[in-house]
C-alpha cells in the first residue's frame, strides 16, 4: 500500500469516529435538556397551583431531571417511535419506489401537512361557516368538487372544441372551483381531527405547525427528487434542510413537552389536595402566638417554664428544605374560593420553633406479599 494512502484512511477513520460521537452525543444532550426543562415546568406548575413561585422550593438542576425520569418516557418513546417509522417509510420510498410512487407520496403528503396547517389554525373554514358540522363540511364539499370535476368531464367529452380564452376561462374556473372544493373538504378533515390531536395532553398548536411545516418539506423534497433528473442538490443545501428541518422538530417537540409537563403538574396537584388527609402532618410548638389561619388550632401550653409556649395543629407536610417547612392547611381547597385557608405557610426552621411530624399514608410499612 502506499505510503500516502495510509495517512488518508486516517483521517477517514477520525472522521468515522467524530460522527459516530456525534450522533450518540446530540440525543444525550437533547434528551437531558428536555428533562431539565420538562421537571422545570413541572415543577413550576405544580407550585403555581398552590400560590408560590419555584423559586421558593429550591430544587438543583439535578432534582429537576431526576422528577422528570418517569414523564419523560412517554415522550421519548414516543419521538423515538415516530423517528423509526418515518425512516422506514422513507427507505421504502426511496429505494423500492418508482416515479408513480413518489408523485403519489408527495401528493399524500401535501395533503397531510394541508390538513395540519387547519387543525393549527382551528380549521378557518369552518368557522367561516358558523361552526358548521365538519362530517356535513366534508360531504358537502366531496360532492362539489364531484359535481365541478363531473362537470368538466361531460363538457370535455360532448362538448364542441373551442379555441381561444372562453376554454381557458372556463378550464381556470373548473380549476378554482375543485381546489376551493378540496379545501373545504381538507378544512372539514380538519375540524374532525382538530379535537383529537389538541386534546392529547402532550400535542400542542405549536406541535401540529412543526409536523406539518415538516411533512410539506418532506413532500417538497419529493417532488423535488421527481422532478430533478440528473442534478445533484448541492451539499450545503442538503446540510442546511436536515439542520432547519431538525430545528423545527426540536421546537415542536419542546412545546410538547411543555404542554404535557404543565398537564402532569397540574394532575400532580389536584392529586396531592384530594389526598390532603393523608399526607404528613406538621405539628409546630412556638414561643409566641405565630397567627396561622383560623383552621389550625393553637393551644396554649399550661407549663409556665416550658421552652415553647404554643403547640399548633391542623397543618400538612408541604415540602421540607433545608432551612424551611412548606405547610398547608388540612382544609386547603380551591372548590370553595379563595381564603385565609388557602395559602402555603413558610415555617422556618431555627430555634423559636420545634416542629414533630405525624405519619401519613406514604409512611404506612409495605405489607409483604402472602402467597396462598
Amino acid at each position: 500500500m502506499p505510503e500516502s494512502a495510509q495517512p488518508a484512511a486516517g483521517a477517514t477513520s477520525m472522521q468515522q469516529l467524530a460522527e459516530a460521537v456525534g450522533v450518540v452525543t446530540a440525543p444525550a444532550a437533547g434528551l437531558a435538556a428536555l428533562g431539565l426543562y420538562f421537571g422545570w415546568k413541572r415543577t413550576q406548575t405544580y407550585a403555581t397551583y398552590f400560590g408560590v413561585d419555584n423559586s421558593v422550593l429550591g430544587f438543583s438542576l439535578q432534582e429537576y431531571v431526576l422528577r422528570s425520569a418517569s414523564s419523560v418516557f412517554v415522550i421519548v418513546f414516543s419521538t423515538v417511535a415516530a423517528g423509526l417509522a418515518a425512516l422506514t417509510l422513507h427507505q421504502v420510498l426511496t429505494r423500492h419506489a418508482g416515479p408513480a410512487m413518489y408523485r403519489l407520496g408527495g401528493t399524500a403528503f401535501a395533503v397531510i401537512g394541508v390538513v395540519l396547517v387547519l387543525v393549527w389554525a382551528d380549521a378557518p373554514v369552518n368557522r367561516m361557516l358558523g361552526g358548521l358540522s365538519p362530517t356535513i363540511q366534508l360531504c358537502a364539499g366531496a360532492v362539489g368538487g364531484l359535481v365541478v370535476v363531473a362537470g368538466g368531464a361531460a363538457i370535455s367529452w360532448g362538448g364542441t372544441p373551442t379555441i381561444g380564452r372562453p376554454a381557458r376561462s372556463g378550464r381556470t374556473a373548473r380549476v378554482l372551483c375543485t381546489a376551493a372544493a378540496g379545501i373545504v373538504v381538507l378544512d372539514g378533515l380538519a375540524g374532525q381531527a382538530g379535537p383529537f390531536l389538541l386534546g392529547k395532553p402532550y400535542i400542542a398548536k405549536e406541535t401540529v405547525l412543526a409536523a406539518a411545516v415538516t411533512v410539506l418539506l418532506y413532500a417538497a423534497y419529493l417532488r423535488h427528487d421527481l422532478r430533478r433528473a440528473d442534478v445533484t442538490t448541492p451539499p450545503w443545501a442538503r446540510a442546511l434542510f436536515i439542520v432547519l428541518t431538525a430545528l423545527l422538530v426540536a421546537a415542536g417537540l419542546f412545546a410538547a413537552t411543555d404542554r404535557y409537563a404543565a398537564t402532569v403538574g397540574i394532575r400532580e396537584a389536584e392529586l396531592t389536595v384530594a389526598r390532603l388527609d393523608g399526607r404528613r402532618g406538621v405539628v409546630v410548638y412556638t414561643k409566641e402566638n405565630p397567627q396561622f389561619p383560623a383552621s389550625v388550632t393553637c393551644t396554649p401550653l399550661p407549663a409556665k417554664d416550658a421552652a415553647f409556649k404554643y403547640r399548633c395543629e391542623g397543618l400538612r407536610l408541604f415540602l421540607r428544605t433545608k432551612d424551611e417547612v412548606l405547610a398547608f392547611t388540612a382544609n386547603w381547597s380551591r372548590d370553595d374560593g379563595i381564603d385565609s385557608d388557602d395559602r402555603l405557610i413558610v415555617i422556618r426552621a431555627d430555634d423559636s420553633v420545634r416542629l414533630e411530624f405525624t405519619p401519613g399514608e406514604e409512611d404506612l410499612p409495605v405489607r409483604p406479599l402472602v402467597s396462598r
